[in-house]
């Protein structure tokens, strides 16, 4: 899911759209305010910041950029639950 969520949200992706749906990304998480600058943006998947530890390092799934600020993503996914029907 994470290269489908970068590629939508980075402004020289491949639909053409620009900085549309990052914009609307940001609003739509109520983070207007943010003063990403969207137009510069870059937006990457897997970042590894160090060794996996307790406390630090791993990989972060998606981080978007501009020269001062950062946003980062989790990307989980939803968690399988079996339903037991009891007839």
């Amino acid at each position: 899911h994470s290269a489908l969520i970068v590629e939508m949200l980075d402004p020289n992706g491949s639909h053409g759209m620009k900085d549309l749906f990052l914009k609307a990304f940001i609003e739509a998480l109520g983070i207007s305010d943010f003063n990403l600058n969207t137009k510069s943006a870059s937006v990457e998947k897997e970042i590894n910041i160090g060794r996996k530890t307790q406390t630090t390092g791993g990989i972060l799934d998606i981080m978007i950029t501009d020269a001062h600020k950062v946003i980062i993503i989790e990307n989980k996914k939803p968690e399988k639950k079996l339903i037991d029907f009891d007839y």
